[in-house]
């Protein structure tokens, strides 16, 4: 097994959502419910940095232990190459208001067993397997011209902010991903306390997206060049931190060999 694949299978279960940071040789952790928001202009490795955070959660996946969800607003491009590993993808307006509407009923379903049985949070398991919503593309439910598409997005969004300020409790874990960084592009950008910015335009859009206090100790994702697609800044604002990383790539034939495994789950 190479190296690569070796790192893809390290970590603990307590903290199924990581990556491998190839330059500092560390894992970074995702805190579990701790919503986070991934920045980054084309080409900067927004696609490839979600596929680490997906290969790994495949275990869990597998386990009965997690539940993958899917909005992928460019047709499902990218997130439907995992096969059946994501319960559902949903690669369009409509079908992103039918899942969200979904997941909304599902957070309903959990309070209720939470308030049935006195308990304040849900520790993911087989019965309540913990839930993972990645949405690609996150400026995509803003800005529609149309008055259909404007309500469209406006119930997404609804649905989307409820799931971010209710769901970490009932297991809920939801990783937005952007080109722009900007609040009126991704309004929900304020629920997610962990921002990773990969390669931005300018100054002005790091402080944007991660803050003057990330800023201010050292993050400057405007200085990433064009040929380090990976490297990026993650700034957790509970911990107050500032992390440099680079990942690299994840193999095609891994992608492959999940959707092959899942093709007909």
């Amino acid at each position: 097994m190479n190296l690569i694949l070796r790192f893809f299978r390290r970590g603990a279960p307590s903290a199924p959502l990581r990556f491998f940071d190839r330059e500092h040789k560390q894992w970074i952790v995702l805190p579990t419910g701790q919503h986070a928001f991934i920045c980054g202009v084309t080409g900067s490795g927004k696609s490839n940095l979600l596929a680490h955070l997906i290969v790994n959660l495949e275990p869990m996946v597998r386990a009965g232990a997690c539940r993958l969800y899917g909005v992928d607003l460019k047709g499902g491009v990218e997130l439907g190459l995992y096969g059946g590993l994501f319960e559902r993808v949903a690669a369009t307006l409509d079908e992103t208001t039918s899942l969200l509407d979904a997941l909304c009923n599902e957070l309903d379903g959990r309070n209720q067993w939470l308030r049935e049985h006195r308990q304040r949070k849900i520790m993911p398991d087989a019965r309540h397997p913990l839930i993972v919503l990645v949405i690609d593309e996150a400026g995509e439910l803003a800005g529609g011209i149309d008055r259909q598409t404007k309500q469209a997005q406006e119930h997404a969004r609804v649905s989307l902010d409820r799931l971010l300020r209710l769901g970490r409790a009932a297991g809920f874990h939801i990783v937005l991903a952007s080109q722009d960084p900007r609040k009126e592009s991704v309004p929900q950008r304020d629920r997610c306390p962990i921002r990773i910015g990969l390669r931005l335009n300018s100054e002005d859009e790091a402080r944007m997206l991660l803050g003057d206090a990330a800023v201010e100790q050292g993050a400057a994702p405007w200085l990433i060049g064009v040929k380090t697609p990976g490297r990026g800044y993650l700034y957790d604002a509970d911990m107050h931190r500032v992390v440099a990383f680079g990942v690299g790539l994840v193999p095609d034939n891994r992608i492959l060999e999940i959707a092959d495994a899942y093709a007909h789950a």
